[in-house]
């Protein structure tokens, strides 16, 4: 039974938290775990990660030539998370189509459910087909997706073929490796007769003063009746300490769903007994919400939570209404040999990476691995989330653009939510510093703010804007209560003229100015960084020397500067990027070997000299004005 492969899954990751309980299991992560709750049971998920067998299609023929049903020659054994192309070479940053495909056994179904494959990350575009039939086809790379098994694939052993096209469309803008495959995990979920999908399972407080703060829980969900007949539906609610004591609990009659039909579902609980997360305290509890009617329990979803809150108040952020010291360093999903195609081992690598480094807050271009994330919140690492929408203003008009991107936020913010090391939601990254001339740009940057308010009003809504000195205030930007900034004075040249960054000693007085335009909003460094390749002058630019200078250079205006709430250096490993990539350095002195190199650690985590300076200067265990220090942070 395919049920059975999963006990050893992941356990480093998973071997304890804050409060003392086992990490996440499985289950956890797929919502829908184990143990009795009385009446009947609804069945557990199943991992997908052995099985797979992988064809490349270089004449794009395979859905007329077999590839949908496993047919056909040239089939190699794969494991998921997979990325069909390993080597960074310039033909496979180009991306290409391949094939997967499996053998499932689906189990017979309950009275009235299914069962879903759910995909945690298919990069490119991943069509999906059941015994040759095409299901979905699904455009986002970086947000967990789900497609229903038909019900007479119930009880039967079916074939599951994925189309994965990984071909760069274009334009686009990101520049990061085209890592394409099935690059995150795959599983089996039931559907249940009651059934919801990506629900918000959250902790959040309100808070009159650092850490006085009313804990509760936040519940957020649609169900659906998947039948012809009404159904009553009752929501059973639980939070459990790392003893499994029950700390608090709701059992709530709310009516029934008429057939067809889906019923809004808002609860919040008061859970006064939890303790607050923190990067000093990163205290998890288990949530589990259950579905039931009648003497079924249809849906049970289980989280791992933390209660706390994000405001920006006074133009600061504040967690759990203590102000933020935020210091950090980005990160990409790209490890050598597995690129995108992260192990447990890899995961781990990263947040040790991070911890060592005496990061308390990490940033990426796009969401992260559910898996990652739930690292990130038992390590007590903040997280700067961000939706993969970048650069591309002008294509903001064009208004199917938009409502994709529109879509993508939506995915972000649903598929990151529940995790309280997320700090903001980004809803952008480096839209232009003149956005307000664009209306496509401006209605995405309104719509993606209250999407992300809406969807997730526990922590505020961002947008990351490149810098250029001298540009106008732009009211778009304005309507953010957090801006994230993108600064490369004195590495990168910038625009001509005025707008020019190429002299470091523009940056705080620029700094200096963005408050004066924008000075309700809560900012933070979202980027600093610049190459470093071989051992130099610390005067020449692209000398591991010059980066090190110029990360103290740059932390000493952010140190100096009142007004940030943080700095976030980009990135703490370097990372495959496009060919012929220079990121700012001299031409004769560029490797241009598809490696990204502003990293305190090369691609293979050898520390540069910039490395010891990170150390000292982020020292992430300083989280908070007056929070108590975690003391083992990078040390």
């Amino acid at each position: 039974m395919l049920g059975l492969v999963i006990a050893c899954i992941v356990l480093a990751l998973r071997a304890g938290s804050a409060d003392g309980a086992p990490g996440d299991s499985l289950a956890d992560l797929l919502g829908v775990p184990n143990g009795p709750a009385g009446g009947a049971q609804p069945p557990e998920a199943q991992q997908l990660d052995t099985g797979w067998t992988r064809v490349a299609d270089p004449a794009d023929d395979g859905a007329s030539t077999g590839r949908p049903t496993g047919a056909g020659p040239g089939w190699t054994s794969v494991t998921v998370p997979d990325v069909t192309q390993p080597e960074t070479t310039p033909a496979s940053y180009a991306g290409a189509v391949y094939w997967y495909a499996r053998k499932v056994d689906v189990p017979a179904a309950t009275t009235g459910g299914t069962w879903a494959l759910r995909f945690e990350g298919v990069r490119r575009v991943a069509s999906v087909y059941v015994d040759g039939q095409e299901l979905v086809q699904n455009d986002d790379p970086y947000s967990p997706f789900e497609v229903e098994l038909p019900a007479a694939t119930a009880g039967r052993t079916v074939t599951v073929a994925v189309r994965v096209d990984g071909r760069r469309p274009s334009p686009l803008s990101e520049g990061w490796w085209n890592w394409a495959g099935i690059v995150r995990p795959v599983s089996l979920v039931p559907r249940a007769r009651l059934n919801t999908v990506d629900p918000a399972v959250q902790g959040t407080a309100s808070c009159t003063g650092p850490e006085l703060c009313e804990r509760s829980m936040r519940v957020r969900a649609d169900v659906q009746n998947r039948t012809g007949a009404y159904l009553p539906l009752r929501v059973r609610v639980a939070v459990t300490d790392g003893t499994g004591a029950k700390i608090a609990g709701e059992d709530r009659d709310l009516g029934g769903v008429d057939p067809g039909a889906k019923k809004p579902v808002a609860l919040d609980i008061p859970v006064p007994n939890a303790k607050l997360w923190s990067p000093s305290s990163p205290n998890l509890y288990t949530a589990t919400v259950e579905l039931v009617s009648g003497a079924v329990v249809e849906q049970r979803v289980v989280r791992r939570i933390g209660f706390r809150t994000v405001t920006a108040v006074g133009s600061k952020l504040q967690l759990n209404g203590r102000e933020l010291r935020l210091r950090g360093a980005s990160i990409q999903e790209d490890l050598p040999g597995h690129g995108a195609a992260l192990t447990d081992a890899d995961i781990a690598q990263i947040v040790q990476d991070l911890e060592m480094s005496g990061a308390n807050v990490t940033r990426a271009h796009y969401t992260l691995d559910e898996r990652l994330l739930s690292a990130l919140d038992r390590a007590g690492i903040m997280v700067w989330s961000q939706a993969p929408v970048y650069q591309g203003t002008s294509r903001l008009s064009d208004p199917d653009y938009r409502e994709r991107a529109l879509r993508t936020n939506r995915r972000a913010v649903t598929a990151s939510r529940n995790h309280p090391s997320v700090i903001v939601h980004s809803v952008a990254n480096e839209l232009s510093a003149l956005v307000d001339k664009y209306p496509g740009a401006v209605g995405y940057l309104q719509t993606a703010r209250q999407d992300a308010q809406t969807l997730d009003p526990t922590v505020p809504a961002a947008v990351d804007l490149v810098n250029y000195p001298n540009y106008p205030i732009q009211s778009a930007y304005g309507q953010f209560p957090v801006l994230g900034l993108n600064v490369y004075f004195g590495w990168y040249d910038g625009k001509s003229g005025k707008h020019s960054t190429k002299d470091f000693s523009d940056f705080a007085p620029h700094l200096r100015r963005l408050k004066r335009m924008y000075p309700n909003a809560a900012m933070a460094i979202t980027e600093f960084g610049a190459e470093g390749i071989r051992a130099g002058s610390r005067s020449k630019k692209g000398t591991l020397q010059f980066q090190q200078a110029y990360f103290n250079r740059m932390m000493n205006v952010i140190d100096g500067n009142t007004n940030l709430s943080g700095a976030l250096y980009w990135t703490v490993r370097e990372f495959a990027i496009k060919p012929n990539w220079t990121g700012g350095t001299p031409s004769k002195s560029a490797k241009r070997d598809g490696i990204h190199r502003k990293g305190l650690l090369t691609y293979y985590g050898r520390a540069k000299p910039v490395w010891n300076s990170a150390k000292a200067r982020l020292d992430g265990s300083n989280w908070g004005v007056g929070a108590t220090p975690r003391s083992a942070y990078g040390r």
